[in-house]
C-alpha cells in the first residue's frame, strides 16, 4: 500500500532523523519549548470553554471535558493535514541532493504529529482530575481503538495531498478552507449524539450522512471516555466506526498510489 515498504524500513534511521528534525525546527529559537505542546491546546480550550460554556450559556454536563476530548484530537488531525500537505513541496532542495523514499517526508511529519499529540495528552488528564469526573474505563479501549483509525486516515490523505501540492499549490490553500468546514460539521464544539442524532425532525438520511463522515465516529470514539457521552446511545456506532476504519484503509491504498505515481517528478518541478 504505501510505497516500497521493505525500502521504507531499510531508511528508517533517515526516518527517525527527520522527526528529530521536525521536532527541533518546530521549537526552535523557544524559550519553553515542548512545553507548548501542553500551553497551546490549553489556552485554546479555556477561550472556547469561555466563550462558549459562560458568553453562550452551554449549560451541558461536564462540557469542558466533552469539548477537550475531542478538541485535542480535531488540533492534531488538522495541524499534521496542514503541514504533511507542505512537507514535501516545502523540502525539494532535499530531494534534489540526496535519496531516501520520498514517502519518508509525510510519514516523518505524521509522526512528529503523532509525539505532539501524546504531549498534549496530559492536559485530558488534568482537566478530568481538576473536574473530578470518572473516567468511563470500558470505553478506554475505544478511545486507542479511534487513535489508531485516525492516524492510518490521516497517513492516507497526507501521503496524497503531499504529493499533489508539489504540481498544484493551490491544495494547501483550498485544504484550509475545507478543514475549516469539516470542523464545524464534525461533533467538537458540541456533542454530535444530543445534536444531531437524537433529533426527532431532522431525517434518517441527514443523520447517516453525518455519521459517514469519517471524523465523527472517531471523535465519538474520544468522548466515549466522559461517562455522559458515551456511544451507546448511537444506533449502529460501531458499524458506522467500521466504516470509518474502511475508509481509511481505501486512503492508505488511494494515497500510496498517488504517491508512487508522482514521486519520481518531484525533483523537476522545485
Amino acid at each position: 500500500m504505501i510505497p516500497g515498504l521493505r525500502e521504507l524500513f531499510a531508511y528508517r534511521d533517515v526516518l527517525v532523523n527527520l522527526v528529530k528534525r521536525e521536532l527541533k525546527v518546530r521549537y526552535k529559537n523557544s524559550v519553553l519549548g515542548f512545553l507548548w505542546s501542553l500551553l497551546n491546546p490549553l489556552l485554546q480550550i479555556l477561550v472556547l470553554v469561555i466563550a462558549i460554556k459562560y458568553f453562550m450559556g452551554q449549560s451541558e454536563p461536564s462540557y469542558s471535558i466533552m469539548l477537550v476530548s475531542a478538541f485535542l484530537p480535531w488540533t492534531f488531525f488538522a495541524m499534521v493535514l496542514q503541514e504533511g500537505a507542505g512537507c514535501v513541496a516545502q523540502e525539494v532542495a532535499l530531494v534534489k541532493k540526496v535519496y531516501f523514499p520520498r514517502a519518508l517526508m509525510p510519514m516523518a511529519t505524521l509522526t512528529a504529529g503523532v509525539i505532539h499529540f501524546l504531549l498534549s495528552l496530559p492536559v485530558l488528564v488534568g482537566m478530568f482530575a481538576v473536574v473530578r469526573v470518572t473516567v468511563a474505563w470500558n470505553y478506554v479501549p475505544l478511545f486507542f481503538v479511534a487513535v489508531v483509525i485516525q492516524i492510518c486516515f490521516m497517513l492516507g490523505l497526507i501521503l496524497t495531498l503531499s504529493a499533489l501540492s508539489v504540481f498544484y499549490n493551490d491544495v494547501r490553500y483550498i485544504l484550509g478552507s475545507f478543514t475549516t468546514m469539516w470542523f464545524f460539521l464534525s461533533p467538537v464544539l458540541y456533542d454530535g449524539i444530543k445534536r444531531v442524532i437524537e433529533k426527532p425532525h431532522l431525517p434518517q438520511i441527514f443523520k447517516t450522512i453525518y455519521m459517514l463522515n469519517p471524523m465523527a465516529p472517531i471523535l465519538m470514539g474520544y468522548r466515549s471516555i466522559v461517562p455522559t457521552y458515551g456511544v451507546h446511545q448511537v444506533p449502529h456506532y460501531y458499524a458506522f466506526l467500521g466504516i470509518s476504519a474502511g475508509v481509511a484503509v481505501l486512503m492508505i491504498v488511494i494515497g500510496g498510489v498517488v504517491f508512487s505515481r508522482y514521486q519520481w517528478a518531484f525533483a523537476e518541478h522545485g
